[in-house]
């Protein structure tokens, strides 16, 4: 599994691996707002305004804790990606162990 991460890199031009490897990060933001557009529309439909105002500030929390989440996964995605080009293995194993159960 790790030869056909390392041959994303390898093989595709830079714009192509960056955009494949940012897809799952978009896709997940795309899904908590669909989420949050159908809890906003069904809880609407009780016609309490007390309700869809919680849905509506709650969305804030979802994003920063998206966002906490892809900056320990794209920035532990650089420094895994730098350990492995200087063969740091042992490392590699603690970094992605560290951003793993952090998240």
């Amino acid at each position: 599994m790790e030869s056909n991460n390392l041959s994303v890199f390898n093989t595709m031009p830079p714009f192509k691996a960056i955009i494949k490897s940012a897809l799952p990060a978009i896709m997940a933001m795309l899904m908590v707002l669909v989420c949050n557009l159908a809890d906003t529309f069904f809880i609407g439909q009780t016609h309490d305004d007390f309700q869809v105002a919680a849905v509506s500030l709650s969305m804030p929390v979802f994003m920063i804790l998206m966002a906490l989440g892809q900056i320990f996964g794209i920035g532990g995605a650089s420094v895994i990606a730098r350990a492995l080009g200087k063969g740091r293995g042992d490392y590699v194993k603690k970094v992605s162990s560290f951003c793993v159960w952090l998240l």
